[in-house]
């Protein structure tokens, strides 16, 4: 981010809660982490934003990646 632009993509990481695919609503999302017992978060730095996952069981990794790629598609 340029000077006088700085702070869109922290309000792009928040976006990314507000609904993933057919998921919508902030508390929606997390609920479907918290379901399957993971934990979850998202931050912004200078250079980067993350979504992270932790305590994900094997059997729920294609799930976890799938609610990220449907995050970061709700942006179109």
């Amino acid at each position: 981010e340029e000077a006088g632009q700085t702070g869109q993509a922290h309000l792009l990481e928040h976006m990314l809660f507000d609904q993933a695919g057919n998921i919508t609503g902030r508390n929606q999302i997390f609920l479907e982490f918290e379901t399957l017992g993971i934990g979850y978060n998202a931050f912004t730095s200078f250079d980067v934003t993350v979504l992270q996952a932790w305590d994900v069981p094997q059997d729920s990794i294609v799930s976890v990646l799938n609610i990220f790629r449907m995050q970061v598609g709700s942006l179109n």
